[in-house]
């Protein structure tokens, strides 16, 4: 894993050297720009930082940190200029192999220093390479270069060293390469940097899904493509749910699509890689699977906006209670001679009614669990309560109301059969009704 230490200075090394290989050095001269990795697609990458989503990545060191694998043929050293670079974009410090900071490592091993400059960026390119360009560094064992290569090197100033071993390529010195004259030339490889035929179709679908915007745009300029990426749509449609068991998948799935195609030197992959790191800051995520999340409610409601529409509505619900309840009761007259139409009015027992109401409604609130009504397949059990409430908690009661009476000196009823008296089995029904409303709309 790469981890960012810190971004403790404003200055990099005097000397930076990247390495790639022959076929990307060919787009970076035909292009005369620097292709950015994008940062997105695997936490190994991730700098954790915002405002960033495109890297290239240097070292200090020709002998340690990441350039120590390029030993193959056609490997590619370019010399940077670390000063130019870092008064033009944000050069910061990574510790490649991400060894502890102790004093055993940091004394004993070669590896430890942070070797590894990164130049971030929200672009996917730094235009003008030439001027951050000190030298080329070739290694092929037959002394063979592309044409192109040595014409753009050229025509861009560069000056261009080949080396034929291993031991002469890891000198660096202009000295130890082949002479000039005896450069052996190939004809030019394919230009990868415009060709469209292998554009990441699994990345395009998921990137355009749910937004006509950029879908209109891609198949107007890819109209050849259109049906491969309706068909990914097809797939997110019938695949995509906010279920870890499907999630896994796909965010395996397209994590290792990104990963294969975030360094392509290929100016359209990189243009739709880039695009959806746009996104992924625009709708500030860090993971693919927080964009899967994401992908799949673009249009439909979330478990949140539900949870809080099924409180609107028990609240509304023990509101229109309390008003039905007021307007139930019967007439009477208090001891004293004080005669209600509904005594329901009287002060003592419309004060009993709000409090029972009040009680209850929050005991719904504090103690239904919403996370249970959403995340059960369903809840058709006999006792509805027992589904809907993670509690042992028993439910107030209305016991207490006939104090209220007796301090209101009115003749109690019974009012066990009255509005009353139905309001735990109609308050049953309604968490019923709204439950089963809202986990519908949840599955559209």
């Amino acid at each position: 894993m790469i981890k960012l230490l810190n971004l403790l200075t404003e200055s990099a090394t005097g000397v930076l050297y990247h390495f790639t290989n022959t076929n990307r050095l060919q787009n970076i001269l035909i292009s005369n720009a620097f292709q950015l990795t994008s940062t997105i697609g695997t936490p190994s990458d991730n700098l954790h930082n915002q405002l960033y989503y495109m890297s290239f990545s240097t070292t200090k060191s020709t002998k340690h940190g990441y350039g120590t694998k390029f030993t193959f043929n056609d490997s590619v050293r370019l010399k940077c200029n670390g000063i130019r670079l870092n008064n033009n974009y944000k050069v910061v410090s990574v510790d490649y192999w991400q060894y502890p900071r102790t004093k055993d490592i940091t004394q004993n091993s070669r590896s430890y220093d942070e070797m590894e400059e990164r130049l971030i960026s929200d672009s996917n390119e730094v235009p003008n390479a030439n001027k951050y360009t000190i030298s080329i560094d070739i290694l092929n064992t037959l002394g063979e270069i592309d044409k192109s290569i040595y014409d753009n090197a050229k025509k861009q100033q560069i000056p261009l060293y080949v080396y034929i071993n291993e031991k002469d390529f890891n000198t660096g010195l202009p000295q130890r390469a082949i002479p000039e004259s005896n450069l052996k030339f190939t004809d030019s490889k394919t230009d990868t940097y415009t060709d469209n035929r292998w554009i990441p179709i699994n990345i395009l679908g998921l990137l355009t899904y749910k937004d006509a915007q950029l879908y209109n745009y891609y198949v107007d300029k890819f109209p050849d493509y259109q049906e491969s990426i309706d068909k990914e749509h097809d797939k997110l449609k019938h695949k995509l749910h906010d279920d870890d068991y499907y999630l896994t998948d796909l965010k395996n799935t397209y994590s290792s699509e990104i990963h294969n195609n975030k360094s392509s030197p290929n100016a359209i992959t990189r243009e739709i890689i880039m695009a959806l790191g746009k996104d992924f800051r625009k709708n500030n995520i860090s993971h693919v699977k927080d964009y899967l999340i994401y992908k799949y409610y673009i249009g439909r409601k979330s478990p949140l906006d539900l949870k809080i529409e099924v409180k609107e509505s028990i609240k509304k619900f023990f509101n229109e209670y309390y008003n039905t309840i007021l307007n139930s009761g019967w007439s009477g007259s208090d001891r004293d001679g004080n005669y209600y139409e509904n005594v329901y009015d009287h002060p003592y027992i419309k004060g009993g009614i709000k409090t029972y109401i009040k009680n209850l409604n929050n005991y719904v609130n504090s103690q239904i669990d919403l996370h249970n009504i959403f995340n059960k397949s369903g809840i058709y059990g006999a006792n509805l309560y027992r589904e809907l409430f993670n509690t042992a908690e028993p439910i107030p009661t209305f016991d207490k109301l006939n104090d209220y009476f007796e301090n209101s000196q009115i003749e109690p009823q019974d009012i066990t059969g009255g509005s009353l008296g139905r309001l735990p089995m109609s308050l049953e029904d309604k968490l019923y009704q709204v439950v089963y409303t809202k986990k519908q709309e949840l599955y559209k």
